[in-house]
């Protein structure tokens, strides 16, 4: 084993006994951590990331779906300034990548959240961005976030999305009081599989499935954000990926493995969002990021904390999901058939009440 490599285990609590029965598995976990320990180290997307991107509201009655896939920059960014469009800037987050504004459309005093991206590094930026923007832009689901506006001044980059004032489901999560019921987590479920089901159906992964990423506004609704990580499987559900991103404790086995996945990566991470809800936190965060991964690829996969809290469709609903073996898993238009999920409550109105508790 490379000397570095035998440094980075020392940090990873991965004994030196696992370390020689798993040989495999661990250097695979190594060389993971490797290429990606900056990721690694970061719980969540930046803060202004999320804000930005817990925006959309559906497009207009009728308004065509985009015909392309992806899209340059210059086709996307509106020739008009962002300040000729937009007025009452109220900054609301910042992060590495830029600022987050609350901030009302002049055209019909509509209020959005406006991003404010600083470009440092077009060559790498920018592709990423189109990517991006382009996935918000061509998505059209109730569940999924869209994008209303993209302008650009020199190195800043304006994007103008939906304000999601109920903010992130880890926000409900983390409120530890408010223990969620089983129809009410069957609401968020079945909207953020609608949502998923919907990418799915256009060829497209999320990659980064977890409750920072799912959005809540006033009015109950839940909503897919964060499309940095999307990408598209061109030529259907055959085909496979291999580029290795998303967030470390909501990743599939055989996405930290290196190995080709496809939608099935989803499925995995929602089953860990559901053990979220169910549990008030992910499993394994409680362990340093490459032991989890060790854990991921080399345990049986993670269950509910509390067995007997919940009813059996519960539980199967989440163990259907957490199959390590991606072809046992059901694709989205299956879970959204799931027992536990035709009880699920048909009106957010519980979450609105929630988020106001939260905030009081």
């Amino acid at each position: 084993m490379p000397a570095h490599y035998q440094a980075m285990l020392k940090f990873s609590g991965i004994s030196a006994e696992e370390a020689a029965s798993n040989s495999d598995a661990v250097m695979g976990v190594l060389r993971f951590a490797e290429k990606h320990q900056g990721d690694m180290m970061r719980p969540s997307v930046d803060p202004a990331q999320y804000q930005a991107q817990a925006a959309a509201a559906p497009p207009l009655p009728g308004a065509a779906i985009p015909r392309k896939e992806k899209y340059k920059l210059e086709e996307l960014v509106s020739q008009a300034s962002a300040a000729s469009q937009y007025s009452n800037l109220h900054k609301l987050d910042s992060g590495s990548q830029g600022e987050v504004y609350k901030a009302t459309r002049k055209s019909d005093g509509l209020d959005v959240a406006l991003k404010k991206i600083f470009i440092k590094n077009e060559k790498k930026e920018i592709p990423a961005l189109e990517n991006e923007i382009s996935m918000m832009y061509t998505s059209r689901h109730k569940n999924v976030v869209s994008f209303y506006s993209a302008h650009r001044n020199d190195d800043t980059l304006w994007i103008a999305m939906e304000l999601m004032g109920g903010g992130k489901l880890t926000d409900l999560v983390d409120a530890q009081e408010l223990q969620l019921s089983e129809e009410q987590i069957g609401y968020i479920m079945m909207n953020t599989i609608e949502g998923l089901s919907y990418l799915h159906s256009m060829g497209r992964i999320h990659r980064d499935i977890k409750s920072d990423n799912i959005l809540l506004n006033a009015k109950g609704e839940v909503k897919l954000g964060d499309f940095g990580f999307c990408a598209a499987l061109s030529e259907g559900e055959g085909q496979k990926r291999k580029t290795v991103v998303g967030t470390p404790y909501w990743m599939a086995p055989e996405v930290i493995r290196g190995e080709p996945y496809d939608y099935k990566a989803d499925v995995w991470s929602c089953g860990i969002l559901a053990l979220e809800l169910f549990d008030g936190e992910p499993p394994l965060m409680d362990l340093p990021p490459m032991r989890a991964l060790y854990v991921v690829v080399t345990q049986p996969a993670p269950k509910l904390k509390h067995q007997d809290k919940w009813g059996k469709s519960a539980k199967h609903f989440v163990e259907s999901m957490l199959q390590k073996d991606a072809g046992q898993r059901p694709n989205m238009r299956d879970l959204i058939q799931h027992p536990f999920l035709k009880k699920s409550t048909t009106s957010g109105s519980f979450l609105n009440k929630m988020l106001r508790e939260i905030k009081s």
